[in-house]
């Protein structure tokens, strides 16, 4: 018999050729069949959440403005789409957008299920962004987006932000509820329990509803930080593209006013506020008794406000609030509450109506005195950051 001269190549070649042939066989004895099986995507929460909201978007056209039709057809502010987003909240009709998306506007056309719709500006509330639209002539009943309570929104919450850039096109983006907060908006305007989410807030679905998993609204998507080249007070300059929708139950009690004709009312009496810390209590010459348990400083009074007419000034130090209502019937209905910081104090002021009597308790060079005034309806030219 010839004997066979491998080179070192060929062994090397044929040792590997051995080995590969050797694990095959030994995983085929001890391979378990892998199951496979279709992924039925409509049972997936965010399929159906987005399947429940879908007939209820709408698309917003601004074809006339006070400086004249656009060239496009629709408002060039929308930049690269065709419409603003909006969401159909009643069956007549009713179409709820952000205030700032329905600036200047003159003529509007709402697309609501394929099918174009003149439309009339009803009412704007530009603190809260929050418009409302009415359907002129509807020759259908729509089907309406349900509201569910941003009170019991908690954080983590899944959410979805959606809009329809084009009449036949969904978009959407998925997160989460960061932060509920009580934040001074850009324009000065404190909003509470202010959504914070990671779904980014787009052109194609700012003004459109935030939506949870069973498809309801939660809020309105409205502007991120770094769109507004700033920060809301209390937040670090450093942070950037944290996306903000109104809470619903703010939406809604400001577009259930405006469909009953009434005016959206702000509360506010010009205050500017600042935290009363141990350095600043000490400085203000605070009695002992009040000191830790409440108070909150007056850092700003606007000129103009019922604040600056009954002689608040700088440097006061508000220990808490009464607040006198006239009810209905007739009688009387007083609360007292202490502060101890300038949100609670806020919260307080935002929550009162236009007939109430509010009390501000004020230490002043020791001494304490109450001063009485009533809310007025916030004016756009308002100090920045006073409540």
């Amino acid at each position: 018999m010839k004997k066979i001269n491998f080179s070192k190549n060929d062994k090397t070649t044929i040792l590997l050729v051995l080995f590969v042939l050797f694990f095959s066989f030994a995983g085929s004895l001890f391979a378990k069949e892998v199951p496979t099986f279709d992924l039925d995507t409509s049972q997936l929460p965010t399929v159906k959440a987005l399947e429940v909201i879908d007939p209820s978007l709408a698309s917003i056209e601004v074809v006339e403005n006070r400086y004249g039709i656009s060239m496009s057809g629709t408002f060039t502010r929308t930049v690269g789409i065709n419409g603003f987003p909006g969401v159909v909240i009643s069956p007549d009709g009713f179409v709820v957008t952000t205030a700032k998306n329905m600036e200047d506007a003159l003529r509007i056309n709402v697309i609501v299920a394929n099918k174009r719709y003149t439309a009339s500006l009803v009412g704007s509330d530009k603190f809260n962004d929050v418009a409302l639209l009415k359907i002129d002539n509807p020759d259908t009943l729509f089907e309406a987006a349900s509201f569910a309570d941003s009170d019991k929104l908690t954080q983590g919450q899944t959410v979805i932000a959606v809009g329809r850039p084009l009449p036949n096109q969904q978009a959407a983006t998925r997160g989460i509820v960061s932060a509920l907060r009580d934040y001074f908006l850009p324009n000065g305007y404190l909003m509470p329990n202010m959504i914070q989410t990671d779904a980014h807030n787009f052109t194609f679905n700012r003004g459109g509803p935030l939506i949870d998993l069973t498809g309801k609204i939660i809020g309105l998507m409205s502007f991120s930080v770094q769109e507004n080249q700033g920060t809301p007070q209390y937040l670090s300059t450093s942070v950037l593209d944290l996306n903000f929708a109104t809470p619903s139950n703010i939406v809604w009690e400001s577009v259930y006013k405006m469909m009953q004709g009434e005016e959206v009312f702000h509360p506010w009496v010009g205050l500017g506020l600042r935290p009363l810390d141990d350095t600043l209590a000490i400085y203000a010459n605070i009695p002992e008794e009040y000191l830790g348990k409440s108070g909150v400083m007056v850092q700003d009074v606007d000129p103009n406000s019922p604040a600056s007419r009954q002689g608040l000034s700088r440097g006061d130090i508000i220990l808490g609030m009464t607040r006198v209502r006239r009810l209905y019937n007739g009688e009387e209905n007083t609360s007292e509450e202490i502060v101890s910081t300038p949100l609670e104090l806020a919260g307080l002021i935002r929550d009162s109506h236009p007939q109430d009597t509010l009390g501000f308790v004020v230490l002043r060079s020791g001494e304490v005195e109450e001063f009485l005034m009533s809310p007025e309806d916030r004016p756009v030219e308002a100090l920045p950051g006073t409540v």
